[in-house]
């Protein structure tokens, strides 16, 4: 590119050119190292921009070859670019400084430079000003005074840049005060608002480049250093290993950013989760680990480290320039202790030097207020080891104190802020940085479980906070520690919440708290997406819902405690995500639950049903079934095959389900016959149990599988002999022919039946007793085939000479129809 032929069209050699470049990046692997890569870029169009002004400089002055140092005209670059971190679609933030000099048709010169750069495609951002204006527009002009403080030569005349860089020193030094307390008086006004989201700004969120070129315009201000290497080999500010650390997070975040704008084609910044998998995909691969959860590990962990390290060392290059510390100085250097100062925390520098304070109990110790924490806070925790932590926080009191804190989250922020998060509660170091990729959480994981507890301690919501009032301290305490631990078992190939549980469990028995609240613990952080699905996806009015409900959460203690978890969780997942419409759900389903616990008949089968439900999602051979499997299974409507039957047979029931064509069937005749079947085609039961009517009817259950499918179980108090199998086989199918009948005779009193049809809001119960006769269930249950009726389950019990039969009938239309229709047949056989 040096020797560009003058005859060509320059704008259109260097375009090619630049496509040329751009073309053989996007074919290179994503692999790549982000300090490297930005250093050699940015020293690309370095050379890009040279070419054009060295062009301009030969078609103005022909043959005449004039020292480039004569001419007073330099080239600057800023931003980014100054910076060389520029990332391949960024604008090319460059200036150009001039002295307008007769003799030299300087303006001519520098419209030739800019019309053949925006010709070229070069994505220029610029800015021309005369020397002798620089000192006026950084003054007027706050936007420019970093990126002109942190600008870098590319070319023109070395007198001039003398000159330009003494203008700079001069502003430097007259109004370096000025300048440091303005700008971290801005940079705290944003900081205190920035959280961690899923869809990371990588030049402007929280541990991003905003922070690595604030905490380097302050060092240029302060101390004169213009890079991160500087403020460890040359000025000590840093430790090797927070260079190290500093150098590697900021390399993590470069590549990531170079490759985003690879990826997107386009200047990109905001990294958007249908991005992470491609982004992803030439990583290092992990056989634990998808590769875009990996991702987010890195990146999450490197815009912490950033954040931690930068928010630590601005505070201290500009300790002394901050007006409510030199008001405090005094107050501060005369005391051993945290001080709060405007909802800001403030230790002073040379007590953390010093070594002699116990900073962790100082926190403790601190007014319970929210509370947000200067970086001499930052710099006090960076000097512990993980041993003063455990120290402080093995001691279950201290962590009981912690929990009882008004104000806990910010203290739980400062140690996420500072790394130290999984020295106070170990099981956060594996879920810490982990992405949440389903586009409804916008937090990662670690962050995610804190911005539940800041909405759990700061409901706004009346109705809400009225219930989490009333609470005892003592459940608001297990309240916070459940929204702390209820995520902690994602990142596992096993239901998270169920891990969760088994995590909190463990936990707070090492923390002394008692059997009882463990069990609350785990049953919330089991169950602490069950209130929204229930809420957000089935029909809240239906009895059946509010039984399933209320059969997890059987107390109202229970109900309160899930109610104020669901409530933070939901507003903890995305600042909008708690619409008005789904308040009401929940609100309304707290309502309902609350007035359905009277029904404790009910709930108690419920409550076996819940149990049955938690083993089986235990079960090894649950967990190998497919999630649309597990899911029928669960949605059984009848309790009773859940609370009777084993996990095994339930297992084998479903089992035979999923494959039925039109129905199976199996038989065992060894002390008594027991005949069970399985059907998707109508059963004639009426017909089966006449042919049968020579045995006694033990048992009969019928319950509703799904898909429409049914399971028979009909036991009988004797066997039958071998040589009737072959008849039975022979009736048990002509029993799926529904126009099958057999003549039965028959007497019920009607006084005898009894029907109540509000036994549930889907389920009547009828009890039907009388003189034992052969076939008397056979005939019930003709009746009810031949009406439409649908039995759910049936109890038949014998003594002596009577019978009863308890059923429960579904309700449906030919219920309403036929129901009292059914009764009068039953009772007028003869």
């Amino acid at each position: 590119m040096s020797n560009i032929n003058a005859n060509q069209d320059i704008s259109l050699t260097i375009k090619d050119a630049i496509n040329k470049y751009r073309k053989n990046i996007n074919n290179k692997t994503k692999d790549i190292n982000g300090i490297s890569f930005c250093l050699s870029h940015c020293k690309m169009i370095d050379t890009f921009i040279v070419d054009i002004y060295a062009y301009v400089i030969k078609e103005k002055f022909k043959d005449y070859n004039i020292d480039i140092n004569n001419i007073p005209i330099i080239l600057i670059a800023m931003g980014s670019y100054g910076r060389m971190q520029m990332s391949v679609y960024s604008d090319v933030d460059f200036m150009i400084v001039y002295e307008e000099i007769d003799g030299f048709n300087t303006k001519s010169i520098i419209e030739g430079i800019l019309h053949i750069a925006w010709d070229s495609r070069l994505n220029i951002s610029h800015r021309v000003h005369e020397l002798q204006d620089i000192q006026n527009i950084i003054k007027t002009d706050n936007t420019i005074q970093t990126a002109i403080f942190e600008s870098r030569f590319i070319y023109g005349s070395r007198n001039l840049h003398s000159k330009f860089k003494k203008a700079l020193d001069f502003l430097i030094l007259k109004n370096k005060n000025e300048f440091i307390t303005n700008k971290v008086l801005e940079y705290n006004s944003i900081d205190i608002d920035r959280n961690v989201s899923m869809e990371i700004n990588l030049k402007h969120d929280i541990g991003t480049l905003r922070d690595i070129n604030m905490l380097m315009w302050i060092a240029k201000y302060s101390i004169g250093i213009s890079s991160i290497k500087e403020l460890y080999y040359k000025n000590n500010l840093l430790t090797q290993s927070e260079y190290i650390q500093l150098k590697r997070a900021l390399n993590i975040l470069l590549s990531i950013r170079s490759n985003l704008h690879i990826l997107s084609g386009k200047q990109q910044d905001v990294l958007f989760l249908e991005i992470f998998p491609d982004l992803a995909q030439d990583m290092k691969k992990s056989k634990n680990i998808l590769p875009q959860v990996l991702l987010s590990k890195n990146l999450f962990f490197a815009t912490n480290t950033i954040y931690k390290i930068c928010h630590t060392f601005i505070a201290k290059l500009s300790y002394e320039y901050l007006p409510i510390l030199k008001d405090k100085k005094n107050y501060l250097s005369n005391a051993k202790k945290i001080h709060q100062i405007d909802n800001k925390a403030y230790i002073d520098f040379a007590l953390v030097e010093q070594g002699n304070i116990d900073i962790l109990q100082e926190i403790l110790d601190m007014q319970d207020k929210h509370m947000y924490f200067d970086g001499s806070i930052f710099y006090a925790i960076s000097k512990l080891s993980q041993q003063d932590f455990i120290s402080k926080f093995g001691n279950p009191k201290i962590i009981t104190s912690l929990l009882k804190r008004q104000h806990l989250y910010c203290i739980l922020r400062l140690f996420y802020d500072t790394q130290t998060l999984h020295y106070v509660f170990s099981e956060f170091r594996p879920i810490m940085h982990i992405g949440q990729f389903d586009g409804y959480h916008q937090y990662p994981v670690g962050f995610h479980c804190l911005r539940v507890l800041w909405n759990m301690e700061n409901i706004k919501d009346s109705f809400v906070s009225s219930i989490y009032n009333a609470m005892t301290d003592k459940d608001k305490v297990l309240l916070k520690y459940c929204a702390i631990f209820h995520d902690l078992g994602k990142g596992r190939k096993t239901d998270h919440s169920f891990v969760g549980a088994y995590i909190f469990a463990k936990n707070a028995k090492n923390n002394n708290f008692s059997s009882d609240e463990v069990n609350i613990g785990k049953t919330l952080i089991k169950y602490h997406t069950f209130m929204s699905k229930i809420a957000y996806q089935n029909d809240i009015h239906s009895e059946q819902v509010l039984i399933s409900f209320c059969a997890v959460v059987p107390s109202e203690k229970l109900i309160n405690m899930l109610y104020i978890l669901t409530y933070a969780d939901n507003l903890g997942t995305r600042d909008n995500s708690l619409t008005s419409h789904k308040k009401y759900l929940l609100k309304e389903l707290y309502n309902l639950s609350i007035g359905y616990l009277e029904n404790k008949d009910i709930l108690k089968y419920e409550v076996v049903r819940a149990k049955k439900e938690e083993a089986l999602r235990k079960d090894a051979g649950f967990i190998q079934l497919t999630k649309k499997q597990q899911q029928k299974i669960l949605s059984i409507p009848s309790s009773l095959l859940f609370i009777k039957y084993s996990k095994k047979d339930i297992l084998n029931i479903a089992m035979k389900s999923f494959h039925i064509q039109d129905f199976v069937y199996e038989m065992q005749n060894e002390d008594f016959l027991s005949i069970e079947i399985i059907r998707k085609t109508p059963l004639n039961l009426g017909y089966l149990l006449s042919k049968l009517s020579f045995l006694n009817l033990a048992h009969l259950d019928i319950y509703k599988i799904f898909d429409d499918i049914k399971y028979f179980k009909i036991n009988f108090s004797s066997k039958i002999e071998q040589d009737n199998i072959q008849t039975l086989k022979y009736d048990i199918l002509n029993s799926f022919d529904m126009s099958k009948r057999v003549k039965t005779s028959i007497q019920i009193d009607k006084k005898n039946i009894s029907l109540d049809k509000n036994h549930t809001s889907n389920l009547a119960k009828m009890i039907i007793s009388g003189k034992n006769q052969k076939g008397f269930f056979a005939y019930i249950s003709r009746i009810f085939d031949e009406l439409g009726i649908d039995i759910r389950s049936a109890k038949i019990h014998t003594v002596r000479d009577r019978i009863q039969d308890i059923l429960l009938i579904e309700k449906n239309n030919n219920f309403d129809l036929h129901i009292d229709e059914a009764v009068n047949l039953l009772s007028n056989s003869k």
